[in-house]
């Protein structure tokens, strides 16, 4: 953890630039039906959304290096501004359509979700250098080749926002998804909330418990992980080779010791056993805090 953190901070940030030529793009100038009053307005947007890059855009990145590990493609990026109805925000060319941050916006976008977006795009380019060949991509083949692009890009957008605490735009930005007239949009969304639903460790029944629960959760959960430990280091050794009849006792052992807690979910918190031996112990505790080793 401490070295994935350290090279995430050694990660150098792409310098990403946002532009919008005084008359607009020649893209949106030669879009026929560019609201001139929406072109003068995205000129003098744009210093505003510069300035909120400048100062969100670096936490989404360091975000997401630290979860991936990986550094960034490019040094430096252009990203386009556009108010052109017809043209979408996209990676390539980058391009963010900037007609739900202007005033009078028919569906108006939450301060901050100019920087969201335009991460998103960003993460695009990140995903595709990293690779395609993943295990997320392999499980998901069969899907249509829009949702496979958006899978690893949502997972990063929901890891991040949630990471950085930023619930309204996570709660506006999986209202966008669901209700996208894309369908592939909301199935990209389900496929990556669904798996991260799964990662949920949590067990509720601990929160706010009495000490005696708490202790005993602990307890267990060493325990179990302290068996996937042991059938790991039996594999492991197996694995160096030998006479079968000295690596078959092995992967046997390993078996006993894993096989229970992989083919089911993760334990609930503790029988009423394992409790009541916790509480005995933190009485046992209290009675004599001098004894506690320092």
């Amino acid at each position: 953890m401490i070295a994935t953190v350290l090279f995430a901070a050694a990660i150098a940030l792409p310098k990403v630039d946002i532009l919008y030529p005084p008359h607009g793009t020649i893209y949106d100038r030669n879009c026929g039906n560019a609201a001139q009053a929406d072109v003068e307005a995205a000129v003098k947007l744009r210093p505003e959304l510069e300035a909120e890059w400048a100062r969100e855009g670096p936490q989404y990145l360091n975000a997401a290096f630290e979860a991936v590990g990986k550094p960034y493609p490019y040094g430096e990026m252009q990203a386009y501004l556009t108010v052109c109805p017809n043209a979408g925000t996209m990676s390539a060319p980058l391009m963010v359509n900037v007609r739900q941050y202007l005033a009078g916006a028919a569906h108006p976008a939450p301060p901050g979700d100019f920087s969201e977006k335009l991460f998103h795009e960003l993460m695009h380019h990140y995903v595709s250098a990293i690779g395609m060949n993943t295990p997320l991509r392999k499980k998901y083949a069969a899907e249509p080749m829009i949702v496979q692009a958006h899978l690893q890009v949502i997972a990063l957008e929901k890891l991040v926002l949630t990471k950085l605490g930023k619930t309204a735009e996570l709660k506006f930005l999986e209202n966008e998804y669901r209700t996208s007239p894309k369908d592939s949009y909301a199935r990209a969304w389900q496929i990556v909330n669904d798996g991260l639903q799964t990662l949920n460790t949590t067990r509720h029944e601990w929160v706010g418990a009495d000490a005696a629960t708490v202790a005993a959760a602990g307890w267990v959960l060493v325990d179990r992980i302290g068996r996937l430990l042991i059938a790991a280091a039996l594999v492991a050794q197996a694995a160096k080779g030998g006479p079968i009849a000295s690596t078959e006792p092995l992967v046997n052992a390993a078996r006993r010791y894993a096989w229970n807690h992989l083919r089911r979910p993760a334990p609930e918190a503790a029988t009423a056993t394992h409790v009541q031996r916790s509480a005995d112990l933190i009485r046992a505790i209290g009675r004599a805090p001098q004894e506690i080793p320092q």
